[in-house]
């Protein structure tokens, strides 16, 4: 499983950083434009923000069988508590002993958002909804990035500003020859 990440991993890299060499070789003649490579860099920031905000379901979804097998391991877990508490091996437990077995999965396996055991007709169920972490952790960094973005977009303004007061300036100076 760890390898598949860490292929995955590197995969997501060698791309990002093919579309980046790429992206910058067809606009190196830009670059020689005062401000043009600027005005590039926040381009291609903007676009690979874009990019992550587009695909990111599809980031997440690729670890999924991490979920599936946080979700496994704890049933196994709530399975063999069960188990342990039917002591008299009549498979029968009350609601409030399955609940209490259910908190202590919850609380173990943290794949869990909710946990609760519950009757339906004559059998004992648990219903559960489940988040990965990863998602979470994801959703953060690319809050955190959209902020950077933010702040970045003010900071360009205040560049452009003074770039164009530059070429203002030395357009000034030519007519003047």
């Amino acid at each position: 499983m760890e390898s598949a990440k860490e292929a995955a991993v590197e995969e997501i890299s060698q791309y990002t950083l093919t579309a980046i060499a790429k992206a910058a070789a067809a606009k190196v003649a830009t670059l020689f434009i005062p401000g043009g490579a600027i005005i590039e860099i926040v381009r291609t920031i903007y676009d690979l923000v874009m990019w992550l905000i587009n695909n990111i379901k599809r980031i997440i979804s690729f670890f999924a069988p991490e979920k599936q097998n946080q979700i496994d391991k704890g049933f196994e877990y709530l399975y063999s508590e069960e188990n342990k508490q039917d002591t008299d091996k009549n498979d029968k437990l009350t609601l409030e002993q399955a609940q209490d077995i259910a908190d202590r999965t919850k609380k173990k396996f943290s794949v869990f958002s909710s946990l609760n055991a519950d009757i339906e007709g004559d059998e004992l169920v648990y219903n559960y909804t489940a988040s990965p972490k990863i998602k979470r952790e994801v959703e953060k960094k690319l809050k955190t990035l959209i902020k950077l973005m933010e702040n970045y977009s003010m900071k360009k303004k205040l560049i452009l500003k003074i770039i164009y007061q530059y070429q203002k300036k030395e357009m000034g100076k030519i007519g003047r020859i």
